[in-house]
């Protein structure tokens, strides 16, 4: 299957509706019937770690769903700032497709965050350098708050990788 896989996994909060349980992806409109063989082919090969809380859903493009986990009621989303944040870097510092931009120096204070047990983080080091990219995604998907703030102060630099650091 050469489809791309799409994940969408929110641990405690995320505003959208569950389809239902895990492994029973129904599949709308013309990814529905037309693709449920395709679809029960790929969920007998796949043995999804599905999580034990919040709510999940898997999407095959040109096949459809997957299934879902979670319930059905609305929840309030979860780190819409770091959204936010990621918007506004990509507003002020757009990438083109392939693009990883400016290198982006890690701070003391990111990289001390990165050990908090009271927050979500994501592991840095002090001095590591990261392209705008790979800060992005430690900002995204593991939800790293220490990147949020080092992104954020870092929201401002000019056109010179130089000046990130």
């Amino acid at each position: 299957m050469s489809a791309a896989l799409v994940a969408v996994v929110g641990a405690g909060g995320w505003m959208g509706l569950g389809g239902g349980e895990a492994g029973r992806g129904g599949g709308s409109g013309k990814d529905g019937a037309a693709h449920a063989p395709q679809r029960a082919a790929a969920l007998a090969r796949l043995d999804l770690p599905w999580p034990q809380e919040g709510q999940a859903s898997v999407e095959v493009e040109g096949v459809g769903s997957l299934g879902s986990r979670g319930g059905r009621e609305p929840v309030p989303i979860a780190s819409v700032a770091k959204v936010m944040t990621a918007y506004v870097i990509l507003k002020a510092h757009p990438l083109k497709h392939g693009e990883d931009g400016p290198q982006i120096e890690v701070d003391q204070i990111a990289a001390q965050e990165a050990l908090s047990l009271s927050e979500s983080t994501a592991p840095i080091r002090q001095g590591q350098r990261l392209s705008q990219r790979e800060h992005l995604e430690l900002l995204l998907l593991p939800s790293g708050n220490n990147v949020a703030r080092l992104l954020a102060l870092r929201a401002g630099w000019s056109c010179c990788p130089s000046s990130a650091g």
